[in-house]
């Protein structure tokens, strides 16, 4: 319980273009998943890594029904391939999807999720115009768009 308690603290920052431009449509479990994998980034990366998850952990951490959280959780990750990031940058927009790759560790109840490399400029080494926040300030909230804002 303390581990988990630890995560709550977990920082999520992102660059304020990715907050303020871009436009995504996930459901508040989604986001709560890409800004859980976001906060597992440290200061000190100079590149994305691939973030493993306790999926057991995430459950416990977002009060998800620990039930089906198996078989929720993998077609959580399914639906996230399908869904992309729209990302304005001047007169270009950027598509994308959230995570280059996942990969299930059987009988361990991990999963390792690696973010779009497309994302590492609005995560990593960031020092002026962006947005930091305790992970716990979302977990509790169940819409969509109250996390988002």
């Amino acid at each position: 319980m303390q581990q988990i308690e630890s995560k709550r603290e977990n920082l999520v920052v992102k660059d304020n273009t990715l907050i303020q431009k871009s436009k995504f449509h996930l459901t508040a479990t989604e986001q709560k998943l890409v800004c859980y994998v976001i906060s597992l980034i440290k200061p000190t990366d100079k590149a994305l890594d691939k973030y493993t998850i306790n999926i057991n952990d995430f459950a416990q951490l977002c009060g998800i029904n620990p039930k089906n959280v198996y078989a929720e959780f993998r077609k959580m990750i399914d639906d996230l391939d399908n869904k992309t990031v729209w990302l304005t940058m001047g007169d270009k927009t950027f598509k994308f999807r959230w995570f280059s790759e996942a990969e299930y560790i059987e009988k361990q109840g991990k999963v390792r999720l690696m973010l779009n490399s497309n994302m590492k400029q609005y995560l990593i080494d960031l020092s002026h115009s962006f947005t930091q926040y305790e992970l716990y300030n979302i977990l509790a909230l169940r819409s969509k768009y109250s996390i988002r804002l």
